[in-house]
C-alpha cells in the first residue's frame, strides 16, 4: 500500500540492523486476523517490609493487574494460553492493602484490584504465585516452555515484565526474600537464553533503564559479536533514564500505575478504534486507509504521542521501541500480538475513583508521639527527622521515579509519623549515603574549579524539564536538542566509569542526582565532550588515590588489626580455600587414566 509513513528514529525506535532506523515504513497494511497470543507476566516486586505497599512499589502490581483485566480470556479473544507470575498472592495484597488503582490523581482514576476481583482471578486459572525465591527461575522455565510451543504453533508471545530496574546491566530484580537491590535479576542474557529462536516476541518492559535492552548490544564473546536482542520491544524509557509512576495522591499517598502503562493504554484504545473503522475517531483518514489496518510502527507512534500527551518532559526521559527483524511494517496485531478489543470499555469496567483532595485547612499532626521503646529513642528519631529534612529541601528527584520510592516514608517521618526501629535505621542510612554522595559531588565540582551552585541548592530535574519544554515548544530548537544530548552522553560516561560508588545494600537504591549534577555542571562549562570526559577521569583517579591513601591511614591499620576484622578475614579465606579445593576436585584429572580392569 501506499500513503503515510513514519522513521523509527521520529518516535524513539532503534533498528536491529544498522540504519534500519532512519527507513520510512507505512502507517497502514491490509488488515490481519486476531492473533492467538501467548502471553506470559511476570510482577518482580516482593513484599518484604510492605514493598508490595501503593505507597511503595505498589504501582508495579497496579500495572500487571491493568493488562490481567485488559486482556482477560474472553469471546473475542481466545489466546493460547496465558500465565501470570507473582511472588505475592493477590488475596493478600488485599487483606493488607484493600485497592490498587491506575491513573492519574488529577484525572481518570479507576480501581484494578480490590476484594471484587478475587473471584475473578481465582476463576481465570492463571495467575501462578510462586514463593520469592524460585520466582525468576519458574519465569526462565516457563518462558523457554512457552516459547518452544509458540514456535512449533506459528503463534506470536507477548511478554509483560514489571519491576526496578538496574542501571549497570539493565537487569530486572524479580522475587527476593529481603532487600530488592538483593533479588535475583533477570538479564538479557538469560532472557536470551531461555527463549527459543525464531519465535515471534513482544516484551513490555516499565522498569528503569529499561531502553537498555532492545538499545545495547548483549552477548560479546570472541566467537560472536554483540548483538541487540532481535525482539519486538516497547519499553518505558531509554537506557538511562529512570521510569516513572503516576504522582501519589495527595489524601492517600497512592501511586497509580506507571504513565507508560497509562500510554500503552490510550494507544491501544485508539488502535482499536482506527482498525475497528469506529465512527466517532476524532482523526479523519482517506479512502484507502479507511480499509486498511494501522501497522505496527504506527502502533508506536499512537504509544510515543499518547506518553507526550501524558509527560509534558517526555524528551527528558525518552521512550524506546524495537521491531523483531526491523519490520516495522506488519500489521500491529500481528507485531505486537496484543488482540483488537474494546479497551475503552474494558477500561470502564473498572470502578472510578473519586478525587479525595487534602482540605486546604488540614494541618498535618505534628504532636504525634516520637519516642520509642529499647534503645532507639526521642533523640534518634529527631536526629533522622533533621536529616530527612535536609535531604528533602535539596531537591532529590521526583517521588515518582522507583529509586525515590521511600521519598514517602520520609515526608510521614517529617509529619511525626511512628516508624519501627527497622525501617527507622534502614532511612537513616540511606539519609546517610545520600547526603554524603551529593557533598562528595560537590567537592569533585571545586576540586574541578568549576564555578557552580552547591548540589544541596541545585535543581537537576527542573534544568532538565527547562530543557525539555524547550524541545516540545519548538521541536527545532537545536540549542536545547544539543544540550540535552550533551547532557545525556556525560552522564553515560559519569556512570560507566563509576565515579561514584553503588550503595550498601541498606543504603536503599542508587541515588540518581549526583551523576546528573556533576554532568550539568561540567555541561555548563562550554567545553568540548573530549575535554570533559578527561576532567572526569581526573575525578576517577583522585577518587581511586583516596581510597589506597585511607587504607594506609593509621586508623585503618588498627581497624585491620582488630579481633573482629582479623575473624572475619580469616573466616573469608578459609572459605575461598574450601571452595578452591571443591573445584580442584571438579576439574578433570591431570594424571593419566588407570587401565580399566580386565
Amino acid at each position: 500500500m501506499t500513503g503515510k509513513t513514519l522513521t523509527p528514529k521520529g518516535i524513539g525506535g532503534d533498528g536491529r540492523e544498522p540504519d534500519a532506523e532512519n527507513r520510512e515504513f507505512p502507517m497502514f497494511c491490509p488488515p490481519d486476523i486476531q492473533p492467538n497470543t501467548r502471553i506470559i507476566a511476570l510482577c518482580g516486586v516482593n513484599d518484604w517490609r510492605n514493598n508490595a505497599s501503593p505507597q511503595a512499589d505498589g504501582w508495579f502490581f497496579s500495572d500487571f493487574y491493568l493488562f490481567h483485566h485488559l486482556l482477560a480470556d474472553s469471546d473475542t479473544f481466545p489466546p493460547s494460553n496465558q500465565l501470570w507470575l507473582t511472588c505475592v498472592d493477590p488475596k493478600i495484597l488485599v487483606s493488607k492493602y484493600k485497592e490498587f488503582v491506575h491513573g492519574s490523581r488529577s484525572g481518570e482514576r479507576r480501581v484494578v484490584l480490590d476484594e471484587t476481583f478475587l473471584d475473578r482471578i481465582e476463576a481465570s486459572h492463571n495467575i501462578r504465585v510462586i514463593p520469592p525465591k524460585d520466582l525468576l527461575e519458574r519465569f526462565l522455565a516457563t518462558l523457554r516452555s512457552e516459547t518452544q510451543i509458540a514456535a512449533r504453533e506459528d503463534q506470536p508471545v507477548l511478554v509483560f515484565v514489571f519491576g526496578h530496574g538496574d542501571a549497570d546491566n539493565f537487569g530486572v530484580s524479580v522475587g527476593g526474600e529481603d532487600w530488592v537491590v538483593q533479588a535475583p535479576k533477570l538479564t538479557r542474557q538469560k532472557f536470551a537464553s531461555a527463549t527459543r529462536r525464531g519465535v515471534k516476541l513482544t516484551l513490555v518492559m516499565t522498569s528503569c533503564y529499561s531502553g537498555g535492552w532492545i538499545l545495547q548490544p548483549v552477548g560479546a564473546s570472541v566467537l560472536a559479536p554483540a548483538k541487540k536482542l532481535n525482539i519486538s520491544g516497547m519499553t518505558a524509557v531509554n537506557a538511562d533514564a529512570t521510569s516513572r509512576s503516576w504522582a501519589c495522591s495527595q489524601s492517600c499517598g497512592r501511586a497509580g500505575g506507571s504513565i507508560y502503562a497509562t500510554s500503552v493504554l490510550n494507544a491501544l484504545v485508539n488502535m482499536a478504534k482506527v482498525s475497528s473503522q469506529d465512527p466517532t475517531h476524532t482523526v479523519i483518514y482517506d479512502e484507502e486507509e479507511l480499509s486498511a489496518s494501522p501497522t505496527y510502527i504506527n502502533m508506536c507512534s499512537s504509544v510515543y504521542e499518547a506518553y507526550k500527551d501524558n509527560d509534558p518532559f517526555y524528551g527528558s526521559h525518552g521512550i524506546s521501541f524495537s521491531a523483531q527483524d526491523d519490520r516495522w511494517n506488519l500489521e500491529w496485531r500481528k507485531r505486537s500480538g496484543f488482540p483488537l478489543l474494546d479497551y475503552q470499555a474494558k477500561w470502564e469496567e473498572l470502578r472510578e475513583v473519586g478525587l479525595s483532595p487534602v482540605p486546604a485547612d488540614e494541618t498535618p499532626d505534628l504532636t504525634a508521639a516520637l519516642g520509642f521503646a529499647g534503645s532507639i529513642g526521642q533523640g534518634y528519631y529527631n536526629v533522622i527527622q533533621t536529616k530527612a529534612a535536609v535531604y528533602m529541601n535539596s531537591f532529590p528527584g521526583p517521588d515518582n521515579i522507583g529509586p525515590n520510592v521511600a521519598h514517602w516514608d520520609l515526608k510521614q517521618l517529617l509529619q511525626g509519623k511512628q516508624y519501627d526501629k527497622e525501617i527507622l535505621v534502614d532511612l537513616n542510612d540511606m539519609l546517610d549515603y545520600r547526603l554524603s554522595t551529593i557533598t562528595l559531588a560537590s567537592r569533585y565540582v571545586l576540586f574541578l574549579d568549576l564555578q557552580f551552585p552547591d548540589g544541596l541548592v541545585f535543581d537537576t530535574e527542573t534544568w532538565q524539564n527547562n530543557l525539555a519544554l524547550e524541545v516540545a515548544k519548538d521541536n527545532h530548537c537545536e540549542d536545547a536538542k544539543s544540550k540535552i544530548e550533551k547532557f545525556t552522553d556525560i552522564r553515560r560516561y559519569v556512570m560507566n566509569v563509576k565515579v561514584f560508588d553503588k550503595p550498601l545494600v541498606s543504603q536503599g537504591f542508587f541515588y540518581t542526582k549526583p551523576p546528573e549534577y556533576l554532568a550539568i555542571a561540567l555541561v555548563e562549562t562550554s567545553s568540548s565532550v573530549d575535554e570533559i570526559r578527561v576532567k572526569i577521569d581526573s575525578l576517577v583517579r583522585l577518587k581511586n588515590g583516596a581510597q589506597q591513601f585511607l587504607t594506609t591511614m593509621p586508623l585503618a591499620e588498627a581497624m585491620m588489626k582488630t579481633d573482629n576484622v582479623i575473624r572475619h578475614r580469616d573466616r573469608f579465606f578459609e572459605s575461598v580455600r574450601k571452595f578452591g579445593s571443591r573445584l580442584r576436585s571438579l576439574s578433570p584429572s591431570k594424571r593419566p587414566r588407570k587401565p580399566l580392569p580386565s
